[in-house]
């Protein structure tokens, strides 16, 4: 339950965790759901020749540990992970193509849809409810190598951190008023040993209080400053779009998953505008709510084939757009893109 007090923390802090607000109960259909979906990909990575047939006769459908022995096969490119998101690859300057995976379904959609679940968010923005297209799986591996990258989706589901930043820094313009939150809600009890969340109190005050990306002495100061926050299965971590924060690695033994949702008011403008979001509850217009995993399914479906069609590179916030532009050029420089040809210099 939703307290005075939970919503002054928030307020305050611009973090809360609200705990008990889904029941194991919540969890089992998404569960499935996504343990499903891991051998389907697992299948389609087996027939373009990534991983070996014999492979699949480990699994045993359960998410958690299929993931783990997945990510321990030999060779296995945890890259390929990126391809369990639930939403369309996306970074500024790249284009959505016809064959690009993203994953919604009726499971994920009751998990978000659980009346308590939205009672909670309705306490923060109001009662005109939808999820934003920019959704996310996260994925925290034991033992995961750390990342340099910042560009493009796959990085942050198997990085050792997640690191310093604020949800804001993606959001369109048009959006930065829009009441709008983040809500992470972890699969399993979530501690210091397998990556707990870290933010610096009341940062959400300023706009953009850390740049993207942050660079190794602002990253250290964070850390000095962070206050962890540890969540049990079943509660949820509510964050504020200009909060800082990142998380910490995962050195246990057991991979670590949660789902990344934005909330927003929906008669305001939304934070990416080019992916679908869905009306979950609606005073106003009730009949708008979607309800259906296939018909939500279907929406992303027509968006992709629209932006597949148009070809043309996805839009992006400018600060953010610039950061990837440097990231792009830091990758040239160091020679990601191989050896320049004498006279193309």
């Amino acid at each position: 339950m939703i307290t005075q007090e939970l919503i002054d923390q928030f307020n305050q802090q611009g973090v809360v965790r609200v705990p008990g607000v889904l029941r194991p109960g919540d969890f089992v259909a998404v569960r499935q759901e996504f343990a499903d979906l891991l051998r389907e990909r697992a299948e389609r990575w087996c027939g373009r020749g990534l991983i070996a047939p014999e492979v699949l006769n480990r699994f045993i459908g359960d998410f958690e540990r299929d993931l783990l022995m997945l990510s321990a096969v030999h060779g296995f490119d945890t890259e390929l992970l990126a391809e369990l998101d639930i939403c369309l690859p996306h970074s500024p300057f790249s284009a959505i193509t016809s064959d690009a995976l993203f994953h919604v379904g009726p499971g994920l959609l009751r998990l978000i849809s659980t009346p308590h679940l939205l009672d909670t968010i309705e306490s923060f923005i109001g009662n005109e409810i939808s999820v934003s297209g920019n959704a996310h799986i996260r994925l925290k591996l034991p033992a995961a190598k750390a990342t340099t990258s910042h560009v493009g989706r796959s990085a942050a589901n198997t990085a050792a951190e997640t690191p310093w930043h604020t949800d804001g820094i993606t959001m369109v313009e048009e959006s930065m008023d829009t009441p709008l939150i983040t809500v992470w809600i972890p699969l399993r009890d979530v501690g210091a040993e397998n990556g707990c969340l870290l933010f610096l109190p009341g940062s959400h005050h300023v706009p953009d209080s850390v740049p993207w990306p942050v660079g190794p002495e602002l990253r250290a100061e964070l850390n000095r400053k962070a206050v962890t926050l540890p969540a049990r299965f079943g509660d949820v971590i509510i964050l504020h779009k200009h909060v800082a924060h990142a998380s910490a690695p995962n050195i246990s033994d057991f991979p670590r998953w949660s789902f990344d949702l934005r909330f927003f008011d929906h008669t305001r403008p939304g934070d990416r505008p080019w992916f679908p979001s869905i009306p979950l509850r609606s005073v106003t217009h009730p009949e708008s709510v979607v309800t259906s995993g296939e018909e939500w399914r279907t929406r992303w479906e027509k968006t992709r084939a629209r932006l597949a069609a148009a070809g043309r590179p996805l839009p992006g916030r400018p600060v953010y757009a610039r950061a990837v532009a440097e990231a792009y050029l830091r990758r040239w420089s160091d020679g990601d893109y191989g050896p320049v040809e004498q006279g193309h210099r």
